[in-house]
């Protein structure tokens, strides 16, 4: 069976085609939209399962602008979900009203994995203030990091940037943030100014990126910076945020000017009035590199707090690339390597503006590597089978086949990519691997001793039309490096009518402790995010898979029909 969907995210983009459930709803219908689903059931180390959601919220709906990272977490099931939470918020210069303003810094593309020592990791993009992909001649290639006796220090920068008028320029001096945050010189000496390295949070670590001008020993060094910095709560300076860089000051290196960060909300009036609350700040004198910084975030609770963000571009991003994302949906963690030492390992999915590549660590998420290419296309996400091959499927540009590749080392080296017949439109999808019989209860005609995959994607309102309707689920038999599709059905939304009508885009798919399917699925365009689980029984019992192309006298009936 598949259950009644629950509404996890709910924005107010939907509500002319969806029905708003506002028990379920709480506090995530204030917001304007929701995009980019991320799902994991984690387990304590007691076997307690705690359901994680993330996704994107933008309050402006665009792909740039104020976009934080939010969360709510089931303690039952997925039967309900608690209050919504920010997880990540970056600072802010103008408040973003409209899709088109773009003044903020961001976080955006969560995924989520859990290793199997227990630490629940998101790994994220992150852009400072800019446009991001939408305008890229505001970025520029690098890690943002210079290599110093063998360690990798943050670059700040006193040029201007093209983030605004698209010119920048003016002489560049790199300065560099050392041990506990202290900014140096380009000629090494260290001055008064310093990044607090410790975040709060309670405020979505919305102070990353402050910068302070050290009246004595530096206020901040050793404990969290206030929200709200004033002559009051701290003695050392606030001289601004070096994640925002439009109309940054000049540096004066004995002479900072003191910032005072604004609250903007809809009971301000003049400048500061907005459509919604935020802290305004401005940008600091130096700034870092307005380019993509991919960000890791640790849980040791299964989510309910999380540790400080930490910056792994240096270590993954190459010299000549703006932009490496993430896969949206989960990372994936190896535990069938005949390497024991690659068990454990974890994989995230990453694609730049040209290829894909899997980041790897092997001690739970504090270093990382970059793999070789892994031969596929724009977003991915991965599998690894019983016998310790891992699948990378990625986004096909039409609808068509799904392209995939494998690789035998780990997510090291990839063989050529090859096309399975699972039909999709251009999409993410999510993958799953059946756990054994042990976790979850096979039905009968099930052959256990086989590998099964379950693929959440948009079919193109069932292979009719390329576009994101259609949503279905389809179970796969794995048997060596070929995908033989066996079942499906199709995930149908009740209550979203209209234009919206069988809608179907983003998924994440996870295993519950229960042994069904957990789905989390964007069934509105930006703003109905729905969870909902389903049996292995009731997927198995489906229709046989039709794989691409369809038969014509289906896809006839399809389009006459309806489906």
């Amino acid at each position: 069976m598949i259950k009644d969907y629950y509404q996890v995210f709910y924005g107010k983009v939907a509500e002319k085609t969806a029905t708003i459930n506002k028990e379920q709803a709480k506090n995530s219908a204030d917001g304007l939209a929701y995009r980019i689903p991320s799902l994991l059931s984690a387990r304590d180390k007691d076997g307690n399962e705690t359901v994680i959601s993330l996704a994107d919220f933008s309050q402006s709906g665009g792909d740039f602008g104020r976009i934080q990272v939010m969360m709510r977490i089931s303690e039952d099931g997925g039967k309900t979900f608690g209050d919504m939470k920010t997880v990540f918020s970056l600072p802010v210069s103008k408040t973003p009203q409209i899709d088109k303003d773009y003044k903020s810094a961001f976080a955006i593309d969560p995924i989520l994995c859990q290793h199997p020592g227990g630490d629940v990791l998101m790994i994220v993009d992150m852009f400072p203030e800019s446009k991001a992909i939408m305008h890229k001649p505001w970025l520029e290639p690098g890690s943002g990091f210079t290599k110093i006796n063998g360690k990798d220090y943050l670059c700040l920068h006193t040029k201007k940037t093209k983030v605004g008028n698209g010119k920048g320029g003016g002489k560049d001096e790199v300065y560099t943030v050392r041990e506990k945050g202290w900014i140096y010189t380009p000629d090494g000496k260290k001055t008064k100014y310093y990044l607090p390295q410790n975040h709060s949070y309670e405020n979505a670590f919305e102070t990353l990126g402050d910068m302070y001008y050290a009246v004595g020993d530096g206020e901040f060094i050793d404990k969290y910076p206030p929200m709200m910095p004033t002559e009051e709560n701290s003695t050392d300076i606030y001289v601004g945020n070096v994640y925002l860089s439009e109309d940054k000051p000049a540096l004066d290196l004995e002479n900072p000017v003191r910032v005072t960060k604004r609250e903007v909300g809809p009971d301000k009036e003049g400048d500061l009035k907005s459509a919604y609350y935020c802290v305004e700040t401005s940008p600091a004198p130096l700034s870092v590199l307005p380019s993509l910084h991919l960000f890791v975030l640790r849980s040791k609770d299964c989510g309910r707090t999380w540790e400080n963000p930490t910056d792994i571009s240096a270590s993954v991003k190459y010299a000549n690339e703006i932009f490496i994302g993430t896969g949206p949906g989960v990372a994936t963690v190896l535990h069938n390597q005949k390497d024991e030492k690659k068990n454990g390992r974890i994989l995230v999915p990453i694609y730049t503006l040209k290829e894909t590549y899997v980041v790897y660590s092997d001690d739970a998420g504090y270093t990382w590597k970059r793999s070789k290419t892994s031969r596929n296309i724009d977003e991915t996400q991965l599998i690894e089978t019983e016998d310790g091959t891992v699948f990378c499927f990625g986004r096909q540009k039409k609808l068509t086949k799904t392209p995939f590749s494998v690789s035998f080392d780990g997510g090291e080296t990839w063989q050529k990519q090859k096309a399975t017949h699972l039909s999709a439109v251009r999409c993410q999808k999510s993958f799953l691997l059946l756990p054994p019989d042990s976790e979850v209860s096979y039905p009968e005609g099930m052959d256990k001793s086989k590998r099964y995959i379950v693929a959440s994607c948009p079919s193109g309102n069932y292979q009719t039309q390329s576009v994101r309707r259609g949503g279905m689920v389809t179970l796969g038999e794995i048997n060596g490096t070929e995908i033989k599709w066996l079942k499906q059905r199709k995930i149908i939304t009740e209550g979203v009518t209209g234009k919206d009508e069988n809608f179907y885009a983003y998924s994440s798919l996870t295993n519950m402790k229960n042994g069904e399917i957990g789905i989390l699925y964007e069934a509105c365009p930006a703003g109905f995010i729905l969870f909902r689980t389903f049996t292995l029984d009731w997927l198995w019992n489906g229709d046989k898979a039709f794989t691409f192309p369809m038969p014509l006298k289906v896809r006839l009936k399809n389009i006459f029909n309806k489906w």
